[in-house]
């Protein structure tokens, strides 16, 4: 919520305008130039909003804090990947491959969340199939002990 409430005093500033545009939604930013320039800063309080009412429902009404990392997974990746996506609508310098510096640590940002995501699952399956050794272990130890009984 507070990365909106940033992002929103980015646009009233007139500060990190996006790329000039025709459309009727452009918005001319008199302390950068006389251009119809996209409001990129209104498009990343509409991607904090989104970001932040999907973990608060993740968070209270699926009680997905019970598993560690998750919500940092989630937010990571989907912070990550809608700010690569509205980097493009930015007034910023190509840097290096066709992207700028914010799309790299956007990219390095989605790594991590499914690198984090990747081990939450597999460190489940590894717990579920030591649960599952562990019942078979248990039902052949019952089972040794009625066979020694019966002896």
């Amino acid at each position: 919520m507070a990365l909106a409430f940033g992002r929103l005093a980015n646009f009233i500033n007139g500060e990190l305008v996006g790329i000039p545009t025709s459309q009727s939604w452009g918005v001319i930013f008199p302390l950068t130039d006389h251009l119809a320039r996209h409001p990129s800063q209104l498009y990343e309080v509409a991607k904090n909003l989104l970001m932040f009412g999907f973990l608060w429902i993740a968070f209270w009404r699926w009680n997905w804090w019970k598993i560690q990392k998750l919500l940092l997974s989630l937010f990571l990746l989907g912070y990550g990947f809608l700010r690569f996506l509205i980097e493009f609508w930015k007034e910023s310098d190509v840097s290096f491959l066709g992207i700028n510096n914010s799309q790299w640590l956007c990219l390095i940002m989605i790594v991590i969340g499914f690198i984090l995501l990747v081990e939450i699952f597999w460190l489940a399956e590894f717990i579920s199939i030591k649960t599952k050794i562990c019942k078979f272990l248990q039902e052949i130890e019952k089972e040794a002990k009625k066979d020694y009984i019966l002896l």
